[in-house]
Formats: C-alpha cells, sequence, structure tokens
C-alpha cells in the first residue's frame, strides 16, 4: 500500500514538473511563460530526482519518463553553454576587474554593500536599482572611485550608476533614444586600448508591452525587434540594447541584470543580433538567500571583439537579493 501511495505521489510530481518544463513552448500565444526557462537546471534536477525515486519503488517505464523529462531540460540549456569566451589568448596586460551589481531597492544594510564594493579591488562597478538613499550611502565610494555617470535624481525611472577609478570618456547614463532600457556607460584606456563598458537592466520576463496609440506610430520612428522571441517589454528592450550596442565600438563589455537566463530567446537572439557573448558559465545569482541549487542565473556579462573573459564568479550577500558577479576580463586581437 504504501508503495502504491508513494508512486501516486511521485507521478503526480512528475506531472507537474513536465507541465512547467513544457509551458515555455507555449511562448508564442502565452509569452510570459518563458518566465520558467531560467528554471530548467532546478526542473531537470527535480525529474532525475524522481527518476530514481520511481527505479527504487521498480516501476522502470515511469523513470525512464522522468529520464526523458531531465534530458529535455538540460537540452534547453545547451544554448547558454556554448564555446566560452576565453582570455587565454589575449595579452598579458592586467585583467580589467569588474563588479556588477543589482543593489535592490529594499537593500537594509547598504554598509555591508559600502564595505564590500570598497574591498572589492574592482576597477569599474555597475549599480542598478540604486535609489536615492543607497546612492548617499555609497557616497564614500568617491574617494576610490573618482570617475562616475548616473542619471539618479534627473530621471524619476533612473536607478543605474557606473563607477570607476580610471577616467571615462563618452559617458552616458539614461534611456536608450527615449526607450527603455536605461544603460550607464563610458568608453575607457585599458592597456593601452580602448575598451567600452556598458551597463543595464531589463524588465521581469512576463510583462507584456501595451499597444501603441496610432498617433505615437506615426510619429516616433520604428522600433527595433529581434526576430523569433516572446511578445514581452524585455524582448522590446533587448532589441533597443542591440541597435545601441552596435553603434558602440567593438570591443565592448555589457553587463547587468538581465531577468533572464543565457539559454533564453531573448539573449540568444541578443548574441546573434551583436556578436556579443556570454555563455559558458553557470551564476546562480538570485535570490541571494537561497541555497545556490534553488537560485536563477540572471545577471550576466557579455564581451565582444577583443574583450575576454578571463575569469567570472559570484560575489557574497552583502545586502541585497541578488549577489554580485565578479569578472576579469582582457584584451586580445
Amino acid at each position: 500500500m504504501l508503495r502504491g501511495f508513494l508512486r501516486f505521489v511521485f507521478t503526480l510530481a512528475l506531472i507537474g514538473i513536465g507541465a512547467v518544463s513544457l509551458m515555455p513552448l507555449l511562448w508564442r500565444w502565452l509569452p510570459q511563460s518563458v518566465a520558467l526557462v531560467p528554471a530548467a537546471p532546478q526542473f531537470a534536477a527535480a525529474a532525475a530526482l524522481l527518476a530514481l525515486c520511481f527505479l527504487l519503488l521498480r516501476a522502470r517505464k515511469t523513470a525512464l519518463l522522468a529520464f526523458a523529462m531531465a534530458a529535455w531540460n538540460l537540452a534547453q540549456i545547451l544554448p547558454g553553454f556554448g564555446d566560452r569566451p576565453s582570455g587565454a589568448q589575449a595579452q598579458a596586460s592586467p585583467a580589467l576587474k569588474l563588479v556588477a551589481f543589482n543593489l535592490w531597492y529594499r537593500n537594509e544594510d547598504p554598509a555591508a554593500t559600502l564595505a564590500y564594493l570598497a574591498h572589492s579591488g574592482a576597477d569599474l562597478i555597475g549599480l542598478v536599482e540604486t535609489t536615492p538613499r543607497l546612492k548617499a550611502a555609497l557616497a564614500p565610494l568617491k574617494v576610490l572611485y573618482p570617475y562616475s555617470i548616473d542619471c539618479i535624481g534627473q530621471d524619476p525611472s533612473c536607478e543605474i550608476m557606473l563607477l570607476s577609478k580610471l577616467p571615462l570618456r563618452d559617458a552616458y547614463a539614461g534611456k536608450i533614444d527615449g526607450r527603455y532600457p536605461y544603460v550607464a556607460e563610458a568608453g575607457i584606456d585599458w592597456g593601452g586600448r580602448p575598451v567600452t563598458v556598458v551597463m543595464t537592466h531589463l524588465s521581469w520576463p512576463f510583462l507584456v508591452p501595451g499597444q501603441a496609440t496610432p498617433n505615437a506610430i506615426a510619429q516616433e520612428p520604428p522600433v527595433p525587434a529581434l526576430p523569433d522571441v516572446p511578445r514581452l517589454a524585455q524582448s522590446l528592450q533587448a532589441a533597443n540594447l542591440a541597435a545601441h550596442v552596435n553603434k558602440l565600438p567593438r570591443d565592448l563589455v555589457l553587463m547587468g541584470d538581465f531577468n533572464n537566463a543565457s539559454w533564453s530567446r531573448v539573449q540568444i537572439a541578443l548574441r546573434e543580433a551583436t556578436g556579443l557573448d556570454n555563455r559558458g558559465h553557470y551564476l546562480p545569482s538570485w535570490p541571494s538567500w537561497a541555497w545556490p541549487v534553488f537560485r536563477l542565473p540572471i545577471d550576466q556579462v557579455f564581451v565582444r571583439g577583443g574583450a575576454r573573459l578571463s575569469g567570472i564568479r559570484l560575489g557574497p550577500a552583502v545586502g541585497s537579493d541578488h549577489l554580485p558577479v565578479e569578472a576579469e576580463v582582457t584584451l586580445g586581437p
């Protein structure tokens, strides 16, 4: 009787995992379903665990189905794990150290955040969800990072900053052509070469854009679009971002909170449209208080041109619901 009960419970769990795993296939009709895409590793692990349970219960056919579901989810992840950009052939100059960090609007420990950033050793720091309160709390960083650009206080919706130990060239913070997302960007000189660093923040993957009015369509220039992506505000923002970064110099680092995984349709399309790459690493950064197995990899670092990742890792939990991403970039041919 116990065996039959366990098989029933585990079968219900497998049906649930199957439903949430396959739901993103409906993205053309239900675009918000892609919010489940970053959880594919968790779905794969849960299905594999159920497969083992079914084997213990001698339910081999159901175990095979569970293993198939685990394999399906693992296959969804593959586009985010292609050839990793490597710094192996980069020049022998020191690595440019970067931190990309979503501070979180409700950050209740700005002192811990300040201490971490002050001792991070980063050459540049990109911040999002920076409220006026948090900007004031981080003001002591001005001693270590005398160069900065942001639009906080100038634009009510702006929450983005770029801090630097190095002089900034062509610095800008604000919307792109009057549309989302916000960026904070600048060029710097590193190892005798120019490189551009951009910090950004895309919206959640379940916000659907509103319908434009006929007057707006007539008066505004065409909005950029990416092919074969769900109709979401995030997709429109990624398209606008792609059009923007394609106007920037070749050697480029793009980082921030993208609110989706590297294997998502939006990030695949962004890579194809720009030549930027963020594949080859798994950094489960949100939510910071969860065990790593339950966190989602939604904070990203992209590189292009001669900029290559020679190291990337997560930082500690310091007041935010995100973990900071620490990256080292070298410049090659």
